[in-house]
């Protein structure tokens, strides 16, 4: 594993960054640049963490659960479960990495997460990648095959996965400053195909085209699909028809240029956490006018 990161400078003008303790801040450079692998995926086990990054220090272990829920409300952690195993995604990782080279990850990606790859076959004399030409991160779904996605990942069975340089440490490179056992890490199967959480169950019933929520939405839309899935009686059904009245009607408003309201936009989730769709209004202000930043 590559022990490299880069750490924005523009995190020290960040809003939320901020605003956290110095425990916060120092937990979360220890995340990115201690705890997780090539991919920004780590094992969700606190005890680990705090022996990564604080193995000499007095911290109690309540403290550091506390800092990882708030990042995970926040949306910068993405906690899911595959296989019996807790794990944890930073959701921003392939945003703010910029490396030459990355390894497998030893876990397995979250529901529609996009790993970058790029590392030194075995014999030396070739070079693996795997989407080194996207992005990576959460995928985008424009047009969403029911079939496909229901058996998404479903065959997964115990597959060998090694990261291409035969020492086992996922970093590609043969240098074995990874685990070095040389062994092959076997993925156990997954019976799930998307994140277990009734929210993103919701929403993608919703919003179909999506797999799961947003990380920059989910500290917002998370409390709004909770409250009203308490109000219709625990029913995710009814509770997505709900949503979908509102996103619906979002699609259909127009703004003052005569276009539609971008799907993408967030002023629909502030209009279910009102309970009320705003009359349509062509000024700059008033009960229907919607700000800018939240149509686009």
């Amino acid at each position: 594993m590559a022990t490299r990161r880069m750490i924005s400078a523009d995190i020290f003008e960040d809003e939320y960054f901020i605003e956290l303790s110095m425990l916060g801040r120092v937990l979360w450079f220890g995340l990115v640049a201690r705890c997780a692998d090539d991919q920004g995926r780590l094992q969700d086990n606190i005890r680990l963490i705090k022996s990564q990054i604080f193995p000499a220090d007095d911290i109690e272990l309540i403290q550091l659960e506390e800092l990882i829920n708030k990042f995970t409300k926040g949306g910068k952690l993405i906690k899911y479960k595959i296989g019996g195993k807790n794990l944890i995604q930073i959701a921003n990782w392939w945003k703010y990495q910029t490396p030459m080279w990355a390894g497998k990850s030893k876990f397995p990606a979250p529901a529609g997460w996009i790993d970058r790859e790029k590392y030194h076959a075995p014999n030396g004399a070739k070079i693996v990648t795997l989407n080194w030409d996207k992005k990576g991160g959460y995928q985008v779904i424009t047009q969403l095959d029911t079939n496909q996605v229901t058996n998404y990942d479903t065959n997964i069975d115990s597959k060998h996965i090694d990261d291409g340089d035969g020492d086992g440490d996922g970093d590609g490179d043969g240098d074995g400053d990874g685990d070095g056992d040389g062994e092959a890490t076997k993925t156990p199967a997954t019976s799930q195909t998307f994140s277990t959480d009734p929210a993103d169950r919701i929403w993608r019933k919703i919003k179909p085209a999506s797999l799961v929520i947003p990380p920059t939405l989910r500290e917002t839309t998370i409390p709004v699909i909770d409250l009203a899935l308490k109000r219709n009686g625990g029913d995710e059904d009814k509770t997505a028809v709900e949503g979908k009245t509102y996103f619906d009607a979002w699609c259909k408003r127009r703004g003052k240029d005569g276009k539609y309201y971008s799907p993408s936009g967030r002023g629909w989730i502030d209009w279910w956490a009102q309970g009320e769709i705003p009359a349509q209004h062509d000024g700059n202000s008033g009960p229907g006018f919607v700000p800018t930043e939240y149509i686009t």
